[in-house]
């Protein structure tokens, strides 16, 4: 009868050892899942959908042969809106406008006249970030196209001043200058917090019609709110 009471003791409490430790597993087994959860939902950084911006660009003007290229000096200011679309993903649209003045001193080849030009530019991009884990850095490769509009564009040589966009001028370059581009940038941010600074590459879509065709590297200073 000993034997029998023992016996049962000990496969009941052999059950109780079992079952508590299967719920301990378990339960560990759920706090590594949700554990793994939280880390790929919870972002590293905060994301702020409006930018502000400054730009340099040293961009270059071809005229396809109809004279040679004039290199300006561009500075711009400009707003980015920034548009999640991949919820808990840091995957965006932006949609922004910037204004841009461009200076060039001219050269022998356009018998030394000066250029200065007011353009109107609303770019459309796609940007991803790469978070570095543990920081406050991020990298945000983005790419996307642009249609800018030329406001005033005006040649001055010898005191005298020349409207661009007048056809029925004519001007240094022997080109007709049109107003309206339309072309693509690609590029590089660098963020640290709500700061970052750029590179980017972008060009007119070629159109031997429309001149000058811009070919544009920029330095860009942001913050976002």
């Amino acid at each position: 009868m000993k034997k029998r009471n023992y016996l049962l003791t000990t496969i009941i409490l052999l059950c109780a050892f079992t079952t508590a430790n299967a719920q301990f597993v378990d339960d560990d087994f759920d706090d590594l899942l949700d554990f793994g959860e939280d880390e790929e939902e919870i972002p590293l950084h905060d994301e702020y959908f409006n930018q502000i911006y400054v730009q340099y660009s040293p961009t270059r003007y071809n005229f396809d042969g109809a004279t040679p290229n004039l290199h300006f000096n561009e500075f711009a200011v400009g707003y980015n809106r920034a548009i999640q679309i991949v919820e808990k993903k840091p995957f965006f649209i932006e949609a922004g406008l910037q204004l841009k003045y461009s200076t060039c001193s001219g050269d022998d080849d356009h018998q030394n006249a000066s250029f200065k030009l007011f353009t109107f530019k609303l770019p459309i991009n796609v940007t991803y970030k790469l978070y570095i884990p543990h920081s406050e850095v991020a990298f945000a490769p983005y790419a996307g196209v642009y249609f800018r509009a030329g406001l005033t564009g005006k040649q001055s040589l010898n005191s005298n001043k020349t409207d661009l966009y007048d056809h029925q001028l004519a001007n240094t370059t022997g080109a007709e200058w049109e107003r309206c581009q339309l072309g693509w940038q690609a590029g590089l941010r660098i963020w640290v917090q709500r700061f970052y600074v750029g590179f980017q590459y972008g060009k007119d879509f070629p159109d031997e019609n429309k001149l000058p065709q811009i070919y544009q590297s920029s330095v860009t200073f942001g913050v976002t709110f």
